[in-house]
C-alpha cells in the first residue's frame, strides 16, 4: 500500500520551507442554503439562491430528485470542488420532474 499526500497537506507539512494553506481548506465553515422547489419538470431552471466569493461547492441533493446539475445565472456548468470567484446565483437542474422538493446546496466557505 502507497502513501499519498494530499496537495495541502504536502504544502503546510512536507515542503520545506512550509506553505500555509488557505484557511477554508484547514478550518473554513460548511454552510447550507436550501429552498422548496413546488413544482418543476427535468431540465428546468430552479435558483435556490446566491453563494459567496471564494466559496467551494461541496454537495447538491434534493429530498425528491437525487441528481441535479448545477449553473450559474448566466446557464454556465458549476461542478462540484468549483472555488467560484465571484458571488454567484446557483441554478439547479433536476434529473427528473419534481414535487415538493427541498433542494440543499452546500459549500464551505473561509
Amino acid at each position: 500500500m502507497a502513501i499519498v499526500y494530499g496537495d495541502g497537506f504536502t504544502q503546510a507539512y512536507i515542503t520545506e520551507p512550509n506553505n500555509q494553506v488557505g484557511g477554508g481548506q484547514s478550518h473554513g465553515t460548511i454552510h447550507v442554503i436550501w429552498d422548496t422547489i413546488t413544482a418543476a419538470n427535468a431540465s428546468d431552471e430552479c435558483f435556490i439562491g446566491k453563494v459567496p466569493a471564494g466559496s467551494v461547492l461541496l454537495e447538491v441533493s434534493g429530498t425528491d430528485v437525487s441528481t441535479y446539475t448545477l449553473e450559474d445565472d448566466a446557464g454556465n456548468a458549476l461542478a462540484i470542488g468549483d472555488v467560484l470567484a465571484v458571488e454567484t446565483v446557483v441554478v439547479a437542474v433536476p434529473s427528473g420532474a419534481l414535487a415538493n422538493d427541498k433542494v440543499f446546496i452546500k459549500y464551505l466557505q473561509d
